[in-house]
């Protein structure tokens, strides 16, 4: 049966989109964006994982550079921050280029993967501490790995064994995705004949399962302790917003339908125009903010779960030899060039991203601005014009004034009727030790 693999450059051009987003948004000290502030007010007061239980796996593998600099004794919240940023997206861009790189051995699943990264960067990067932002390039790589037409090798085992470890304890649609997991690795586990793929994949199905029963755990406990939270994750499920985000998906669906060799050339012209169409108005239509981001943790899983379920069909047809020889070679000449579409869409929607960060940046500096001006506890809304509160995440804004004050005794800016009160304004300068300042 002929293969149809996606060249290298291919792969290389979606990993250094990729990586080179990852890293100017990083920079620009993303990581402090929505919950990011507290979250580094609270891991360099206690130097230690800070995070819900149920996601401490996938917390701590992404807090470690930061926790590593502040206990070597840096104090500069401005490299603090950045190094927050580079450990957020570490993980999860590693995730998407490797699932990117083993996705290569067919055309139709390099596109999926590749645009389902890029969708999921696009429409969850400004939202950086979210734990969807690492749970669905793990869930996607965990698929990929199991979709494999060849044999596992050992490093293979390994890499499937990590990422599915790092899921037990990360997020709650894992319960969801786990089960399929559990189903497609035990299956592998008992067709394969060999010793990597036979071992890896029976690990894999049994740490999937582990997963299943820490999700159901922790969306127990979080029903009695915090059921605003839960039904807040509920609600984004089902909100269809970010609205570009399932438009996305629309495109992801008929490009890979484009993509497929069965296909004669009428149908397969009239999904590139429905895809290609699609993908352009999701990418002009992304305006990414750190609350549409929010949103996007509703999503984000279900297009991870809809790559799963993609990639299982796949691999259950590759193996009952339901695909034609002839017409796998048949697709190749006249699909090839098809290729570029989730390229450009991947390098659309970094752009879209990359463009927002100006006004976000900017916003910042306005905001560090006037906590460098007042010594007392501001009202942010009183103090920063309307058009430079992007930074401003209704509750965050007393943490955000200690990460980017110059000196311990600069103001504080506190929401004017925020929806969590993690320490009261007036205390403020008590959550974090005096030598912490921006530029320090």
């Amino acid at each position: 049966m002929a293969s149809r693999q996606v060249p290298l450059w291919a792969v290389g051009l979606v990993s250094v989109v990729l990586v080179g987003t990852a890293i100017a948004m990083a920079l620009s000290s993303i990581a402090v964006a929505g919950d990011g502030a507290y979250y580094l007010v609270r891991i360099l007061d206690g130097e230690r994982v800070f995070g819900p239980e149920l996601r401490m796996f996938g917390n701590a593998v992404r807090q470690v550079p930061v926790l590593l600099a502040a206990r070597a004794g840096v104090t500069d919240t401005h490299v603090l921050s950045v190094t927050f940023g580079l450990g957020l997206f570490l993980v999860p861009v590693a995730a998407w280029c490797l699932a990117v790189l083993w996705a290569r051995a067919e055309d139709r699943v390099f596109a999926a993967v590749a645009m389902v990264a890029g969708l999921c960067a696009g429409t969850t990067w400004f939202f950086a501490v979210g734990e969807n932002v690492i749970a669905v390039p793990l869930t996607a790589l965990v698929a990929v790995l199991l979709w494999l037409p060849r044999a596992w090798a050992w490093p293979h085992a390994l890499v499937a064994g990590a990422a599915s470890t790092i899921l037990v304890a990360t997020y709650e649609t894992s319960l969801v995705s786990s089960a399929l997991v559990v189903v497609w690795a035990a299956w592998r586990a008992r067709v394969t004949e060999t010793r990597p793929d036979t071992i890896g994949a029976a690990a894999v199905a049994g740490i999937a399962a582990l997963s299943i029963v820490t999700a159901l755990a922790g969306v127990q406990a979080g029903q009695e302790k915090t059921p605003d939270h839960v039904q807040s994750l509920l609600f984004f499920v089902v909100s269809l917003t970010p609205w570009p985000l399932y438009l996305g998906l629309v495109a992801i669906a008929a490009i890979v339908a484009a993509l497929s060799p069965e296909l004669d050339r009428t149908p397969r012209i009239a999904l590139l125009v429905v895809g290609s169409l699609s993908a352009a108005v999701t990418v002009y239509g992304l305006a990414p903010t750190t609350p549409t981001a929010f949103a996007a943790r509703g999503g984000a899983p279900i297009a991870a779960i809809l790559l799963q379920l993609l990639l299982f069909g796949l691999w259950i047809r590759a193996g009952r030899g339901a695909r034609d020889p002839r017409a796998r070679t048949r697709g190749v000449i006249d699909s090839r060039w098809l290729l570029l579409v989730p390229i450009l869409f991947v390098a659309g929607m970094a752009f879209g991203n990359l463009r927002a960060l100006t006004s976000w940046s900017r916003s910042l500096e306005a905001f560090q601005a006037e906590v460098a001006r007042t010594r007392d506890v501001n009202v942010v809304d009183e103090v920063l014009p309307a058009d430079r509160r992007q930074v401003v995440w209704g509750w965050a804004s007393s943490s955000l004034s200690l990460i980017v004050r110059r000196d311990p005794d600069a103001g504080v800016l506190a929401d004017r009727d925020p929806s969590f009160v993690p320490f009261p304004p007036s205390t403020a300068r008590d959550q974090l030790p005096d030598e912490y300042v921006w530029g320090g």
